[in-house]
This record gives structure tokens, C-alpha cells and sequence, in this order.
């Protein structure tokens, strides 16, 4: 039986990628670009959620985005 590098067989080897890959890459949070709820300004309670960039967008953000309840594009604001 042929070891692979790291004195592990193939299958060995083959487990523990996948294992290493279900788990998933562990991405930083930067503060820059918190996580946003944009807030239909139509009054229908919709939201979206997205990130933005603090510094381009140190204000609140509006989008104009569509609203599948009111059935039309409106502006989203975003909510703090």
C-alpha cells in the first residue's frame, strides 16, 4: 500500500479534504462592509439584505430594487 504524502493512504487523504472542505472557508467580517436590511419604502414590509461599503457609502443607502408584493420597482432604504 503507497502512503501519500503526510504518511496517509489515498482514501485517508480523500476523507480528510472533504471533511476540510464541507466545513467551509472561514471568511473575516470586516467592519467596512457590515451587513444592511434595505426596507421597502411601499410600506409592504419587504426586505432585502445586502452589504455596502462604508467607505463609499457612509450615508444610509437607497436602492431602487423590486417589490414582489406591491409588483413594482420602489426605492428600499436601508434600516439601522
Amino acid at each position: 500500500m503507497d502512503l501519500w504524502p503526510g504518511g496517509l493512504s489515498r482514501m485517508q487523504t480523500k476523507t480528510v479534504f472533504i471533511r476540510r472542505h464541507r466545513e467551509g472557508a472561514r471568511v473575516a467580517r470586516s467592519e467596512s462592509r457590515p451587513v444592511v436590511k434595505l426596507r421597502s419604502t411601499a410600506g409592504t414590509g419587504h426586505t432585502y439584505v445586502t452589504r455596502k461599503n462604508r467607505r463609499n457609502d457612509p450615508d444610509r443607502l437607497v436602492l431602487r430594487k423590486y417589490d414582489p408584493v406591491a409588483r413594482e420597482h420602489v426605492p428600499y432604504r436601508e434600516e439601522r
